[in-house]
């Protein structure tokens, strides 16, 4: 199993002007759970790997393949 890049996270999410809130927000449409600005900042700062829900909100909301989180960016 590859491993979630946090950094790539970061990047995409202000490259698309989020905050760690608003991203929040908008992964709770894309979702069957909510997301909090605690969790977001855990899974950029922390490296904690979002669940398979999350990454599929994460890869809808950011318009990125799930593979680009997971292979770093490429």
């Amino acid at each position: 199993m590859q491993k979630f890049n946090s950094k790539v996270l970061r990047k995409e999410r202000e490259a698309g002007g989020f905050t760690l809130q608003s991203f929040a927000e908008a992964l709770k449409t894309h979702s069957s759970q909510k997301a909090s600005k605690a969790q977001v900042w855990s899974w950029e700062r922390l490296g904690v790997q979002p669940g398979g829900s999350y990454l599929m909100a994460i890869s809808k909301v950011l318009d990125k393949p799930i593979e680009y989180f997971l292979t770093g960016g490429k």
